[in-house]
């Protein structure tokens, strides 16, 4: 059923290949949980929601991304995808969530949450969680726009997801309506290369992300967070 659903949705195809859910993944919003297809008004989801991961092994240490394939409009998703949330270090336990306070215990935050904001459409929104190779494997990418997770977790050897949910959210005042969604070429993945730099192998690509986490260790310690594009909603 989680497959069926996920592949109903098309976050299979549009996000994700298909996989096999491996590790329980529950994701709450004030105390109302995520289940795939759900929907949730945009004032529902401005905070941060609670996840917990299930899992024994303390030295399993899991990625959580959080995207948005629609953005700006289902229509023309020239966005695809937005990234709203990116956590690292998620230990496997079933006794670690986490909601608006991070530790290094708890797992790293290299893109703060950014509350959905969607105003054309229906647009669907994937959580969807990874295994890494270690502890400190998974390094920042340089901006939320454009954002590809299948590349993101090719480049860091995550392999397929071990569990994704989604739901659907629209604007405030939306009352329903088909979400269209184009068929188009998969986007070109825009991870970690600034304009102007392009980075020619993955070795090249590598030793950036790890300057770019360099710079968000850096800046977190600063207090500060990759910020959002606070003059579009997504």
């Amino acid at each position: 059923m989680q497959r069926d659903s996920l592949t109903v949705g098309r976050v299979i195809g549009d996000v994700l290949d298909p996989f096999t859910r491996s590790v329980p993944l529950r994701v709450t919003y004030n105390s109302r949980e995520v289940t795939n297809g759900c929907e949730f008004k945009p004032s529902a989801v401005a905070e941060q929601p609670r996840v917990e991961v299930g899992g024994t092994d303390l030295r399993i240490f899991y990625t959580l991304i959080m995207v948005d394939p629609d953005a700006p409009s289902p229509s023309e998703p020239t966005l695809r995808e937005y990234l709203h949330w990116l956590v690292t270090d998620i230990p496997a336990t079933t006794e670690a969530s986490f909601g608006k306070m991070w530790s290094t215990r708890r797992g790293q935050e290299f893109v703060c949450y950014e509350r959905p904001r969607p105003q054309l459409g229906i647009h669907r929104y994937v959580v969807a969680l990874f295994q890494q190779l270690g502890r400190e494997t998974v390094y920042a990418p340089g901006w939320r726009q454009n954002f590809n997770t299948r590349d993101f977790a090719e480049l860091y050897n995550l392999g397929s997801p071990v569990a994704a949910l989604y739901f659907n959210c629209q604007r405030e005042s939306g009352s329903g309506g088909r979400r269209m969604i184009r068929k188009d070429k998969q986007a070109s993945s825009r991870i970690i290369e600034p304009q102007g730099f392009l980075m020619t192998t993955v070795g090249e690509q590598a030793n950036y992300c790890r300057h770019l986490r360099k710079l968000s260790l850096d800046a977190q310690n600063d207090g500060f967070h990759l910020t959002a594009d606070r003059q579009k909603g997504y």
